[in-house]
């Protein structure tokens, strides 16, 4: 039985980096561009315009209240590129988790419903399958996570705008920020280009009460390409104080962001490092602060299969 297909929207959509600037309060902005249009009507637009648009879809998915999703992923594991395709539901405070997983052919392989401080935690997961009883589950623990850039409880976007942010800290204080950002102008979306032609590793001396998640958070960059790069970590968990890693110095070589122009939501991702594509998610759909039914976070729904 595998179970290591639960973590598909984590993205997280998965799993992102960014800048203090200057910043417009998120009414002003858009307020600005809907009454200046022109702004952005070339197909190409200078990085100060990137980086204003960045920030906004910062603020975007940050006033997410809840989602619904369709998501195609690709994630590279092993050196091979192992697609997936989930779909699900989800509130992001307090937070919680419906999703069904699904296999090559579109038969559905699980569903997993999760919610903050309940079931002492764990995800309830109904295999759809062998060993046909529904299983408890840490949604941050080795079977969840085997194998999966994110875990469970970084779905949702927010992840990949805090590392972008990260990132984006860093190109201000280098003053490059107009050689990283690159914007387009395409019918119904804006397309974004953040490109690290400094791209590296670095060693990363790991400290007392520090994870792989931790370092991950601290430095920006992405978890599972740590467990890539040092063939000493056998997986997330084998992290240990004072231990010496290599890490990424950015998140990726390049991330491309396909934005909705309406509200700046990606719904489309790809990050690539120096081997090539690391990962792509896209959303066929992503729909935005919904009212949901009672019962969406209930196991007893009977469209659900707990």
């Amino acid at each position: 039985m595998k179970l290591d297909i639960f973590l598909l929207c984590t993205h997280q959509t998965s799993h992102v980096v960014v800048m203090k600037a200057v910043r417009i309060p998120l009414v002003l902005f858009y307020f600005f561009t809907v009454s200046n249009p022109q702004i952005f009507a070339q197909n190409s637009v200078d990085s100060i315009s990137a980086k204003l648009v960045l920030e906004n879809m910062f603020d975007s998915v940050y006033s997410l209240k809840n989602v619904r999703f369709d998501m195609y992923s690709k994630e590279r594991l092993d050196g091979e590129l192992i697609n997936s395709h989930s779909t699900g539901i989800m509130e992001y405070t307090p937070r919680r988790v419906f999703l069904r997983g699904f296999d090559a052919e579109g038969v559905l392989k699980n569903e997993v419903l999760y919610i903050e401080g309940a079931n002492n935690n764990n995800a309830l997961v109904s295999p759809n399958g062998f060993p046909y009883i529904n299983l408890n589950l840490d949604p941050e623990g080795d079977i969840m996570r085997k194998n999966r850039h994110f875990t469970l409880l970084e779905a949702g976007g927010r992840f990949l705008v805090d590392m972008l942010k990260l990132g984006m800290n860093v190109y201000q204080k280098k003053e490059d920020l107009t050689k990283r950002l690159f914007i387009e102008s395409q019918v119904g979306f804006y397309k974004i280009t953040i490109t690290n032609f400094d791209y590296g590793y670095q060693s990363y001396k790991v400290l007392e009460g520090e994870d792989s998640r931790s370092v991950a958070r601290k430095l920006g960059v992405p978890e599972y390409k740590m467990v890539e790069l040092n063939n000493a970590i056998d997986s997330y968990e084998d992290v240990t104080p004072g231990q010496i890693l290599q890490v990424p110095n950015f998140y990726g070589e390049k991330v491309e962001l396909l934005l909705r122009k309406d509200d700046l939501i990606p719904m489309e991702v790809r990050i690539y490092d120096d081997l090539g594509l690391y990962a792509e998610y896209v959303y066929q759909v992503f729909d935005t602060n919904l009212k949901l039914p009672n019962n969406t976070f209930k196991s007893e729904n009977p469209a659900y299969t707990f």
